[in-house]
């Protein structure tokens, strides 16, 4: 018997969603604070007062207060309210900062790229000065990655894979970033090198520089490695109309409030939009003013060398020349990126998911949308194996959520937004952003947060209102 889209919703979300730490977290913030605050004052009178006994566990509930707080501080799930603005705006040349309703858009007017860079670093000067304070902290002191200054050779090699202009705009950033930072009083500066590290972020899990530094300088032969955490979804299906919706959740550490402080950024000449974090000028999910829109998902590999551009700003560069998917599967024979990372792009009539070098023979694998949706996960494709990022439980989760819906009359572009918004897998507690595309009505409805993103406010707007 047919039941309502919302009725199997509801019922697919108590049957297979279960709940975690950190999801209570982000639901409830208040209540977060008062018990880390009575927490911590039970705790420090327990700790001093108490015997031995007592004594101990006040000073593991001081832990417990103390690292919840350096959690939401340093990790995520610190949940933030996407209307309340947290950005002033203001202009100089070459761009202005401003809000669309809820939206933060930093748009860059012109055409000169070195201007549109030093635009960015002068107007986001304190939020990249913040969000790179936290990353330095995780990254650099407390995982001991290198810094820019550490790998002379490996960025070197990368910069001659990168187009002039962003080269350009990369310059541009980083001479606006230390301007703003001489005003402002902060001790950081930020060289080419620094920024094009930051971009290097999204290959992180098939490209070291360290080790690649290291095997180049002292001709080591050492095996490339990468870390383990959740991962971006992106999926495509059609409506009852035929007509494509892409869905995707963007995962990876907020490091604090890189979330929450995520923006549009708008290059008016190129009729391309990028949503992601200050201090960074490539695409991880975008759209441009065809109505094609882009997503990624990083993945395994093994990248020894460097032959192509990085991925987002390779991302950028299809986004840029791409009206259309047909014509970005054309593009894809002829410009490659760095290594190994899933592609997904979709028109308002067309879609397909490109996986860098994961045939056998080193080629792309593509997969074109035809009669059911396509899940874009965290594994090889077209193996599927070794439930990287928990791929196989987000398969077998979506699999089953999709294949339920397969009776309901209208497939209704609601049936997207609920899948993102599966919990704690699909979901998670480093979701920062969550995009449902509709790019044949012209329309894409926008989440952002410091974790669990799909469930929270969402915005709507037309896709090419940034254009004009």
């Amino acid at each position: 018997m047919d039941i309502s889209i919302d009725a199997y919703i509801d019922r697919f979300k108590q049957e297979h969603t279960s709940g975690c730490l950190t999801k209570w977290m982000y639901d409830h913030p208040t209540a977060t604070k008062i018990v880390q605050l009575a927490g911590g004052v039970l705790s420090a009178v327990a700790a001093m007062a108490g015997p031995s006994g007592m004594g101990w566990l006040g000073g593991v509930g001081m832990l417990g207060s103390a690292g919840s707080w350096l959690f939401l501080r340093y990790g995520s799930c610190a949940r933030h309210d996407p209307t309340v603005h947290l950005y002033e705006e203001k202009r100089c040349k070459g761009g202005n900062l401003t809000y669309h309703g809820d939206i933060p858009v930093l748009e860059l007017r012109g055409k000169k790229p070195r201007q549109w860079g030093y635009a960015h670093g002068l107007l986001l000067g304190a939020e990249i000065y913040a969000l790179k304070s936290n990353l330095d902290l995780a990254i650099h002191t407390m995982m001991r990655h290198p810094h820019a200054e550490d790998l002379p050779n490996v960025l070197e090699k990368v910069l001659e894979h990168v187009p002039p202009e962003y080269l350009l705009e990369l310059r541009g950033l980083s001479e606006g970033f230390n301007t703003w930072a001489a005003q402002s009083g902060a001790p950081m500066r930020l060289t080419v090198g620094d920024v094009l590290l930051i971009h290097l972020i999204t290959d992180s899990k098939h490209f070291s520089p360290k080790d690649l530094e290291r095997r180049w300088r002292d001709d080591l032969r050492e095996h490339m490695h990468g870390g383990t955490v959740l991962g971006c979804t992106s999926l495509l299906d059609r409506d009852d109309r035929d007509r494509v919706v892409f869905g995707r959740n963007m995962d990876w550490c907020p490091f604090g409030e890189a979330g929450g402080k995520s923006l549009l950024i708008v290059w008016k000449v190129k009729g391309i939009a990028a949503f992601g974090v200050p201090g960074m000028i490539g695409v991880v999910t975008g759209w441009n003013k065809h109505n094609v829109a882009m997503a990624m998902n990083v993945c395994p590999g093994e990248t020894t060398e460097v032959n192509g551009m990085p991925a987002i700003l390779f991302n950028r560069h299809v986004l840029e020349v791409a009206e259309s998917v047909p014509r970005a599967r054309e593009l894809m024979g002829r410009i490659q990126p760095l290594g190994p990372y899933h592609l997904t792009i979709a028109d308002p009539k067309d879609g397909s998911c490109f996986s860098f070098y994961q045939d056998q023979d080193g080629a792309h694998h593509r997969r074109d949308l035809q009669g059911r949706e396509i899940q874009v996960l965290n594994w090889e494709y077209p193996l599927c194996e070794g439930g990287y990022f928990n791929s196989a439980k987000r398969e077998e989760l979506l699999t089953s959520y999709f294949e339920g819906a397969q009776h309901i009359p209208k497939r209704h572009p609601k049936l997207m937004e609920h899948a993102l918004q599966l919990a704690p897998y699909v979901n998670s507690w480093i979701t920062m952003h969550s995009f449902v595309f509709r790019p044949g009505a012209d329309r894409v409805k926008i989440s952002w947060n410091n974790g669990y993103a799909a469930s929270g406010w969402w915005a709507e707007v037309r896709m090419s209102q940034f254009f004009r």
